[in-house]
């Protein structure tokens, strides 16, 4: 049975995709930040989910989970999980702390996190970071009207540049595709 680990799977994209998994046979490992997000699911799928606790951003936490999968392989290692910051306020009133966690979150975490699980994954496993339109760079025809720029609309452009860079590290054997 192929395993998945989903990090960001308690709702939106990232829960269709465990629940696609689970459909087509696959153990699945989801993380949430509230258990309770998946509470329904256990029920339908018993031990072909296991659902974990975690946040992207607590680097401790991350190990732990680490730690706690040693000896599984993954067949698939998706790394969905972002928040998405203020899409109106202009630059100016872009409140540092609120900024740093959006890169942390949606830049830094999800390559700390294929970093730390690539040692996991099958040999032709797959290890992927979700990234979605909203915050493209190459489908931003503007923007948001204002004096300046605004600040990043949610967490793909960097993100999905900063993976495709660091993809070379791990080589195919270690994942097939980022795009």
């Amino acid at each position: 049975m192929p395993t998945a680990l989903i990090i960001g799977a308690s709702r939106g994209l990232g829960r269709a995709l465990a629940e696609e998994h689970l459909k087509r046979g696959w153990a699945v490992i989801a993380t949430v930040r509230d258990v309770a997000a998946l509470a329904d699911l256990p029920a339908a799928h018993g031990a072909a989910l296991r659902v974990e606790t975690l946040d992207t951003i607590d680097w401790a936490g991350v190990d732990a989970l680490h730690g706690r999968l040693a000896g599984t392989v993954l067949d698939l290692l998706f790394v969905n999980a972002g928040i998405s910051g203020p899409v109106t306020t202009p630059i100016g009133a872009v409140e540092p702390g609120a900024f740093t966690e959006l890169m942390l979150v949606n830049a830094l975490a999800p390559l700390r996190i294929i970093d730390r699980f690539a040692d996991l994954l099958a040999a032709d496993g797959t290890a992927a970071v979700m990234t979605s339109g909203l915050g493209s760079i190459a489908n931003n025809n503007g923007g948001v009207r204002q004096p300046r720029p605004a600040p990043p609309r949610r967490k793909p452009g960097l993100a999905d540049g900063r993976a495709r860079l660091g993809a070379h590290r791990y080589g195919r054997a270690k994942r097939n595709a980022l795009d």
